[in-house]
């Protein structure tokens, strides 16, 4: 008998979130009156009452440690009760993150979108500025022939007064391309 462990011991070394209370008297208060109802209404209840009564003398006096263990059973209620509330309340968040995240993937959807028509936009306008620039360069290109078109006259007709001037210079320019 020497090598078995007490209640109280078993209880100490089994795994879980319970806390070991030991019974002190001196702070035990009376349970309140539960209100009754009329013994001949509820006939059998008596009878349950008185027996429920037996079957918690009997473990009284069979174990005394029942009080502790009675006081421990109610704070693992307890606890169970706090981590049943934990568990809404973390139930409650997830469903605020996943309705947050729901958002989220709707407006990063809507970026997408977004950013696809800019895409789009972007490439007609850049399409459109290299039609324009090269509508622009073959405007240039034209104004500058029409230049150069417009100095060889104006070369020509300097030549020509030239000429007027001293018959003798187009055979100076000649002798000078020759040489």
């Amino acid at each position: 008998m020497g090598d078995q462990l007490k209640d109280t011991d078993l209880l100490r070394n089994r795994s879980g979130p319970y806390m070991i209370v030991t019974f002190d008297p001196a702070f035990l208060h009376p349970l309140p009156a539960l209100p009754t109802a009329p013994t001949d209404a509820i006939p059998a209840a008596s009878s349950q009452v008185a027996e429920l009564s037996e079957q918690f003398q009997k473990l009284m006096s069979t174990d005394p440690d029942v009080g502790t263990k009675i006081v421990q059973a109610l704070q693992n209620a307890e606890k169970a009760q706090q981590d049943a509330e934990v568990a809404h309340q973390n139930a409650e968040v997830a469903h605020q993150n996943a309705e947050a995240a729901r958002r989220d993937a709707e407006v990063s959807h809507q970026n997408t979108e977004t950013a696809r028509r800019d895409a789009e936009e972007a490439h007609r306008r850049a399409d459109k500025n290299i039609t324009e620039a090269h509508r622009d360069g073959e405007r240039v290109e034209q104004d500058l022939r029409n230049e150069l078109e417009m100095v060889r006259d104006g070369l020509e007709d300097a030549q020509g007064w030239i000429v007027q001037r001293d018959p003798k210079y187009m055979d100076w320019i000649r002798i000078r391309h020759l040489t």
